[in-house]
């Protein structure tokens, strides 16, 4: 995780501004409590405020080997300009990712009513915690039980590749049994962007080509994604003249035979100008996105298109009324069992208080 912020220098009589860039891992303890920037420091702590140059030591930055740490840092500013222009109501804390706990699947976490467990069920439910505690208790206890086992990711689950049982932290408070703590990012990646499929057209199949695709479904076929589907559907029925058409699992997931009824209509596949589509976006945004994602939204011009990979900036308000604790986030801040301190220096060694286990991204 990197925070990127915008200060002056420690002596104000020198009235120089600074933009710390600063890197944190978390710190996991075996009792599900994760801190960043606690007792072991920041990971590296460098000043952009300075011109980069090669060969840069300290807290300068060098352009050579970390040439993707400056194209990161550019997007950062630039997100905190747009939301300054905006002139929008920033977010006083930051999103954190989410922390699992890796159970083993014969020894399951017993069920706890817990206040997080509580708080997350009203959230739910769309109920304040007083009017969920107003209920009849066997009701609350029910729902409360439901939220319990949808925080739990199990081991057949396809999001789950770990062979453990993951459990969310914030409503799981038992320590004995914990064999790994993870981080997941999954719901803080996804940035939109413009749809490159507005400015490129299609590969069409010439209508010769048309006449008889039984012919060449092996090298069409797969280029076919959803956008292809609704225009093959319209044009393949059942019994109907027209050149034979063996249907794939890209059209009805099935391989059922059909017919042309509009050979004169060409064949779209967007498949076939992926590259064109990719040379349309950024270097950082064509690298975060995915064929999955840049053929899905062919088929919804007007939406934006969402690169699943890339990290989403997060802008936060500055708090200068908490003085020194202006960058320090506690659990109660952030209601979950993290604490943050974006202010850490950076620090060689540190021990922590204990013994944390092995930290991974689910």
């Amino acid at each position: 995780m990197i925070s990127l912020a915008y200060d002056w220098d420690d002596a104000p009589e020198r009235n120089i501004r600074r933009m710390p860039v600063r890197g944190f891992r978390a710190t996991a303890y075996n009792t599900g409590f994760v801190e960043y920037g606690g007792l072991t420091g920041c990971v590296f702590d460098l000043n952009a405020s300075r011109r980069p140059y090669r060969g840069a030591l300290g807290a300068v930055i060098d352009p050579v080997r970390n040439l993707s740490l400056l194209e990161v840092i550019n997007r950062v500013d630039r997100s905190c300009q747009t939301a300054l222009d905006q002139s929008r109501r920033l977010q006083r804390t930051p999103s954190l990712p989410r922390i699992l706990l890796a159970f083993p699947p014969d020894r399951p976490p017993a069920y706890e009513d817990t206040p997080a467990l509580r708080r997350l069920t009203a959230l739910e439910m769309g109920c304040s915690e007083q009017r969920l505690g107003s209920t009849v208790r066997n009701c609350w206890t029910w729902y409360c039980a439901d939220v319990w086992q949808s925080q739990q990711i199990p081991p057949d689950d396809p999001r789950n590749g770990t062979g453990a049982l993951l459990v969310n932290a914030d409503v799981c408070m038992q320590p004995a049994g914990v064999l790994k703590v993870y981080e997941d990012f999954s719901a803080l990646l996804g940035v939109p962007t413009t749809n490159p499929a507005r400015g490129v057209a299609p590969f069409q199949l010439p209508q010769s080509g048309c006449r008889n695709l039984g012919q060449v479904s092996d090298r069409y076929e797969p280029g076919l994604c959803p956008a292809d589907l609704g225009r093959v559907d319209r044009r393949i029925a059942a019994g109907d003249a027209g050149g034979a058409w063996q249907c794939g699992a890209p059209v009805h997931g099935r391989g059922t035979p059909g017919r042309i009824t509009k050979p004169h209509e060409p064949l779209n596949s967007w498949r076939q100008v992926l590259p064109k589509l990719r040379s349309r976006l950024s270097p950082f945004l064509a690298e975060c996105s995915t064929d999955e994602d840049l053929l899905r939204e062919t088929a919804h011009l007007d939406k934006p298109l969402v690169a699943s990979g890339a990290c989403r900036v997060q802008v936060i308000e500055r708090r200068s009324d908490l003085g020194s604790d202006e960058w320090r986030y506690s659990p109660e801040d952030l209601g979950r069992r993290i604490e943050v301190n974006f202010d850490a220096e950076l620090q060689r060694s540190g021990k922590a208080k204990e013994r944390p286990l092995a930290l991974a991204v689910s």
